[in-house]
């Protein structure tokens, strides 16, 4: 019978071994299990404050270019034929005609809730309001003196070109808020008759609430809470509605005031906050300073107004515990290191007993293989000359193939095309230089598709350093690069066409003037705006006016070749880019085309609609040399041919030529 006694020297060795064995390292994989958790989160984290990042900018972006838009009507509109010839002869009639033209911007934009002229005195000398009913020109008996004000005093004595921008605010009549609650932005800039001798201010209240709503539909997708701060922290837009506004409405409601840390943090330049009370994502809008890309050359000022009143912020926040569940590890810590404890136990107990060590080897083994098989990424066992030794079954879900045909192959065949073989020699150089490789690489499934793919490759050495195998994971990162896709199209293109957007049509519009000035040939805009188009959204609704968008989006670039851009400004407004073109006339042709196929009737909802286009042209090199000047030819080009009525055309500068225009062989024959 063994007695306790004979055992004694043997276990107090083992206990020996045992602990110096588990100590250190179960002290090392408690080490790496907390930081890989801490990694994990912390890659989740960055992940996604980038992804919140991009949708702010996005945002930002498609704010700044609302107001660069009303900046552009109101720079258009000071320099207008209509109200030009007015100023040169005052009468009634041709007063009356700078009514109607005013009327006819605020009905076609629908962004106005007053346009004003002012004489230099401060009086009105004509007023267009916009109700629920539609634009309305005001009696003279109802006009009012407008000198007290401060956007007057601001600008009168403005030189030409600039523009006065006031604070967003609640509109104020009577000296009292206006319910409902109207948020508004004021632009003023004088006017000068064509002597250059000013004769007035003309004034365009430009109803904010669209800019709220606009900004809204572009930060679709941000996880967090979507708010606009102004530089003194109050909300301008909150989730809580009740909270904006409390500069106005004495409410005492400022963002400080319960986000006071990351306040403080925002306001030192970070555009990520993340404290106990969750993630913060901002960025600085500053609505007085605009692209000179975009502005032209108007220049904003603010006059006396402090600075401070021209900064908003826009603000995502995740609020914990939100945060923690969109960030929060795979690993359950608690399991796994009760889990790594054990290990460890069985490794150190199995260096002391060399039979332990050979049982609990293999159990340890086969709990690794059940790690592989449950693991959603692929993981191949590679032998020394690259052959697949083993694979698992994410394996064969990723690449089509069975395990059994994976198995013995050279793990080459899983590449996508020669040119990732090829790299992948220089892959394997530095998993030999340095132990292991990570980074993205094309991978084929069986059928022959390609897929972008996220792989980490290893080696794996025995305790003298020596190669046992390799081992490489990889997983399918096709969604990621879609959604990425799917972000970069969103910031450059119109949301219901599917066109370009104005910036992405003004980025084509300047390399193609670049293109056009060294090849020494014409470059042509068509500036569209649709005719008849509001009775459909009245009568039909905003979905079939949006239907109905769609089908001339298709019409018109059906007509185009490849090299044309047709682009969406907003509204009903389309653009055309001709980049390369023999003759004024083959702009001509390609506008009676365009006329011709919008004119096509179109079914929306069971309905027939019909409606027409104006179209204004300009030249490169002719009528402009910039491409913001360009448009802006065009566009008052459109506005002459929407006088004469629809189906009209008109060039910049120039009339149509009276002589036939050639039959050129330039568009797309109809279908």
């Amino acid at each position: 019978m063994l007695r306790l006694q004979d055992l004694r020297p043997y276990l107090s060795e083992l206990a020996r071994h045992f602990i110096a064995a588990f100590l250190p390292f179960s002290l090392a994989l408690a080490t790496f299990l907390f930081s890989y958790t801490w990694f994990e989160r912390n890659q989740a984290l960055t992940s996604l404050s980038g992804n919140e990042t991009i949708r702010i900018e996005t945002a930002k972006n498609a704010t700044q270019s609302l107001l660069n838009e009303v900046v552009a009507d109101l720079g258009l509109l000071s320099n207008d034929q209509i109200l030009q010839d007015w100023l040169e002869t005052p009468s009634p009639g041709a007063l009356k005609d700078v009514t109607n033209h005013f009327l006819l911007i605020a009905r076609t934009k629908r962004i106005y809730d007053h346009i004003r002229l002012l004489d230099l005195s401060g009086k009105e000398r004509l007023r267009v309001n916009f109700s629920l009913g539609g634009p309305y020109s005001v009696p003279d008996g109802e006009l009012q003196d407008k000198s007290n004000r401060y956007y007057f005093s601001e600008s009168v004595n403005l030189t030409r070109g600039h523009v006065f921008l006031s604070p967003l605010d609640l509109n104020v009549e009577n000296e009292e808020i206006e319910r409902p609650m109207k948020p508004m932005i004021r632009l003023a800039t004088p006017v000068f008759d064509r002597q250059g001798i000013r004769r007035g201010v003309l004034v365009m209240n430009y109803l904010a609430q669209h800019l709220l709503g606009k900004l809204g539909e572009a930060a679709s997708g941000i996880q967090g809470e979507l708010m606009l701060v102004n530089g003194e922290s109050y909300w301008l837009l909150s989730p809580r509605h009740e909270d904006e506004w409390g500069f106005q409405l004495n409410s005492g409601k400022r963002f400080d005031l319960t986000h006071a840390q990351a306040w403080r943090q925002i306001q030192a330049g970070q555009t990520s906050v993340q404290n106990e009370s969750g993630l913060y994502t901002a960025t600085a809008l500053r609505p007085a300073i605009l692209s000179q890309k975009q502005a032209g050359s108007v220049l904003i000022t603010t006059g006396s107004i402090p600075a401070s009143d021209y900064v908003w912020w826009l603000i995502s926040h995740i609020p914990e515990p939100g945060l923690s569940n969109l960030v929060s590890s795979r690993t359950n810590l608690h399991v796994a290191f009760v889990f790594a404890l054990f290990l460890i136990g069985v490794l150190s107990f199995s260096y002391a007993a060399m039979r332990v060590a050979r049982i609990r080897s293999d159990e340890n083994l086969k709990q690794a293989a059940k790690v592989m098989e449950v693991t959603h990424d692929a993981v191949l066992i590679l032998c020394p000359n690259r052959k697949i030794l083993s694979a698992n079954q994410a394996a064969a879900a990723i690449t089509g193939f069975l395990p059994s045909e994976l198995m013995g192959a050279d793990e080459r065949m899983t590449r996508a095309h020669q040119d990732e073989v090829e790299r992948e020699e220089t892959i394997w150089m530095q998993v030999e230089d340095h132990g292991q490789w990570q980074g993205e690489i094309w991978n084929r499934r069986k059928n022959g598709e390609a897929y972008p793919a996220y792989a980490t490759i290893g080696r794996i050495t025995d305790h003298k350093g020596r190669l046992q195998n390799y081992i490489e994971i990889f997983s399918d990162i096709t969604d990621r690069k879609l959604e990425e896709q799917a972000l970069l199209k969103l910031a450059h293109h119109d949301p219901l066409t599917g066109l370009p957007n104005r910036a992405l049509f003004l980025d084509r519009l300047e390399v193609a003037l670049a293109t056009a000035k060294r090849a020494g040939h014409k470059a042509s805009v068509l500036f569209i705006d649709l005719d008849k188009f509001k009775p459909v959204n009245d009568e039909l609704g905003h979905e079939a006016g949006d239907i109905l968008l769609c089908e001339i989006a298709k019409r018109l670039q059906a007509a185009l070749r490849e090299a044309d851009t047709v682009a969406r400004f907003g509204g009903d407004e389309f653009v055309v880019l001709l980049p390369e073109i023999d003759h004024d006339h083959d702009a001509l042709t390609v506008a009676g085309s365009l006329i011709e196929r919008v004119r096509d009737e179109i079914m929306v909802k069971g309905h027939a609609c019909h409606v027409g286009c104006s179209i204004g042209i300009a030249f490169f090199p002719g009528d402009a040399d910039e491409p913001a000047r360009l448009v802006e030819q065009a566009d008052q080009a459109m506005y002459r041919a929407k006088q004469t009525g629809s189906g009209a055309i008109r060039m910049a500068g120039r009339e149509l030529p009276d002589h036939p225009i050639p039959a050129r062989r330039y568009l797309k024959p109809v279908t």
